[in-house]
């Protein structure tokens, strides 16, 4: 006999926020003891599939546990760890440059696909406080097949004109689609509770659909999901009730819903997906400073790298430009540069910021005097010294050369000070 139930696929997951109302030492310190917590319980049940996204915390992981860093390996290996995000960290969706979110990707598919031999295939931003609508180009040229994501929440029906629980495809503003999902408020729970099971179900029912993703796990500060959810879940199964509940990943709940895209078609929402918790925006401006500082004197700094190695033969760092973008892809985390997290926390990200730019501006200084030495200016003038620095105006009216550069893709007016 066939079940028409509905299938609730059930995420165990732990979202974690490195820095909120914490600094990013005790951020560390939670990510080892929750991705601990989550080997335990893949040991100890053999049903059960834990989901976690950003690279930043994997890095940190086998550079100071390489021996549970290989329990992950295996777990991923054994598809009892999904790896979700593929971006360096959770970032706000809205302030960072296009290059940034580009790098995002980047970085962080190089590092899964050299230490866990994977590529992602699900973007993952679930507590970011908006999505900017060129997410679906960037993602969909980046490799990524979907997207998962919750806010905005509040006042859903007016974001959202379709049943909670509802995929769809999010057109960004180039006409780019990419199927998304937003996770119901209902379905994203700490623990698996009676009454959470109840919303499940009642969600799952309003949907109209015949596949329901719902998470659960200790999350924030970490700490993944209890041995008693799981068990209740197990019990859950073995009970008589209107839907099927899994233990599932991302991956395999949208594989179903694409191989049900003919019965079950998706609906269609164009542009942004805005607003959660505006008002973080109008604070900490230094950091939104920073950022964008950051973000604008790394591109020029490599550029003119690129172009002093590739006309001049300069040997440049590309490894410490790379650990440069990831102090500020890490800085991007929606809670920095949302403006919400602690003060102290901003001391820290003030010190990532400075190391990101002094590597950016040693590597510019040194790309651009290579290039500038190499320029013939001296129209006659043989030599100049210090001691003529009065008279280089009037050495037979040939002037003081200078080189300008503009690291732009497009033609700059603009006045220069001398």
């Amino acid at each position: 006999m066939k079940n028409n139930k509905i299938r609730v696929h059930l995420i165990g997951n732990a979202h974690l926020d490195p820095i909120w109302l914490w600094r990013w030492q005790e951020g560390y310190a939670e990510i080892k003891a929750t991705f601990q917590s989550a080997l335990d319980r893949i040991e100890q049940f053999d049903d059960f599939i834990f989901t976690t996204a950003s690279a930043a915390y994997y890095k940190w992981i086998e550079d100071s546990e390489p021996e549970m860093f290989e329990k992950i390996r295996a777990a991923v290996k054994a598809g009892r760890w999904c790896v979700v995000g593929g971006w360096w960290i959770q970032p706000d969706c809205n302030i960072p440059s296009g290059e940034s979110f580009v790098r995002q990707a980047l970085y962080s598919q190089r590092y899964f696909e050299k230490s866990l031999g994977l590529k992602a295939k699900i973007g993952y931003n679930i507590d970011s406080f908006g999505h900017n609508g060129n997410l679906p180009q960037i993602y969909i040229k980046s490799g990524f097949e979907a997207y998962v994501m919750m806010r905005p929440e509040p006042g859903v029906e007016k974001h959202y004109p379709f049943p909670e629980g509802t995929p769809f495809l999010w057109e960004g503003v180039d006409g780019t689609r990419l199927l998304t999902y937003r996770i119901p408020r209902k379905c994203f729970v700490i623990d698996i509770t009676d009454e959470n099971l109840a919303r499940f179900e009642k969600v799952a029912a309003e949907s109209g659909r015949s596949e329901l993703m719902a998470f659960f796990g200790v999350c924030n500060h970490g700490g993944g999901p209890t041995v008693a959810s799981v068990e209740r879940i197990h019990q859950a199964q073995s009970e008589e009730r209107p839907v099927e509940y899994i233990f599932s990943t991302p991956d395999r709940y949208l594989a179903e819903v694409m191989k049900k895209a003919e019965t079950e078609p998706f609906s269609v929402l164009k542009g942004d997906l805005q607003h959660f918790a505006s008002g973080c925006y109008s604070t900490h401006s230094t950091t939104k400073y920073l950022n964008r500082k950051s973000e604008q004197t790394l591109m020029a700094a490599e550029k003119c790298a690129v172009l002093a190695e590739k006309t001049l033969g300069l040997n440049y760092d590309c490894k410490r430009l790379e650990k440069a973008w990831e102090k500020v892809l890490f800085n991007q985390f929606h809670d920095v540069m949302g403006g919400c997290s602690i003060k102290s926390a901003y001391e820290d990200t003030n010190e990532f910021y400075g190391e990101a730019l002094t590597i950016a501006s040693e590597t510019y200084n040194m790309a651009m005097q290579k290039i500038s030495w190499a320029v013939d200016t001296d129209r006659g003038v043989r030599y100049l010294s210090k001691d003529m620095d009065g008279s280089i105006w009037e050495m037979e009216n040939k002037g003081a050369p200078v080189v300008i550069y503009n690291p732009l893709s497009w033609p700059v007016r603009a006045s220069v000070q001398l």
